[in-house]
């Protein structure tokens, strides 16, 4: 499984990437902290599932939700 983080809290891609170690230690892990570099992950990576923080710095997630969808059906928790 590959999952892509989009946050701007380091703590939170901490976090997030030690439970996905504890339950899924097979899992792939890529995280970014903007959203722009995102977009582009979801379209280079392919990645199973995105996890999209809406509060980001460069563009908002609401933004980023919107650009994913034009090009990919890849399930997105907010």
């Amino acid at each position: 499984m590959k999952v892509l983080v989009i946050e701007n809290d380091r703590g939170i891609v901490e976090a997030i990437s030690l439970a996905f170690q504890i339950r899924w230690p097979e899992a792939r892990l890529i995280s970014t902290n903007l959203g722009e570099e995102g977009i582009e992950l979801v379209e280079t990576e392919k990645p199973d599932v995105v996890i999209l923080d809406l509060g980001l710095d460069d563009i908002s997630g609401f933004d980023v939700l919107k650009q994913v969808r034009l090009f990919s059906s890849v399930p997105i928790l907010i």
